[in-house]
């Protein structure tokens, strides 16, 4: 049986939700961010693999690659796809990589979590 990718989401939603974590606020939020975008990097990833028959490339350009493939489409909902896959992963690279304090991030956070459901509604409205 293959991980479901959705719990990465379900992840999120509890990490930005739970407030009465031990856990360091920032940390959870950073995290959460981080698993919304793989969540959906993933799904998405596999769509292309699945239903478009696209052989991303097995490293790190694999980003690369899925966003753009759902950027240049010609279909709009995928364009849109491409964008928040776009956005969200700036969100993940700055919650992953920033070492600076990170201003707003409960709003970031939220943010990431409307962008990742809103892929994953327009991932089941065009291959489903």
């Amino acid at each position: 049986m293959s991980f479901s990718w959705d719990d990465f989401l379900d992840l999120a939603i509890e990490l930005t939700e739970n407030e009465t974590m031990k856990s360091n606020e920032e940390a959870r939020l950073r995290s959460s961010i981080s698993r919304a975008y793989y969540s959906v990097f993933c799904k998405s990833r596999n769509y292309l693999i699945k239903q478009e028959r696209k052989n991303p490339p097995r490293n790190s350009n694999v980003h690369s690659f899925v966003i753009n493939s759902y950027k240049k489409d010609p279909d709009i909902i995928k364009r849109e796809i491409g964008h928040n896959l776009h956005r969200l992963r700036n969100y993940r690279n700055k919650a992953d990589y920033n070492n600076k304090k990170i201003y707003d991030l409960n709003n970031i956070a939220q943010i990431s979590l409307f962008l990742a459901e809103k892929i994953i509604i327009n991932l089941k409205n065009i291959y489903h």
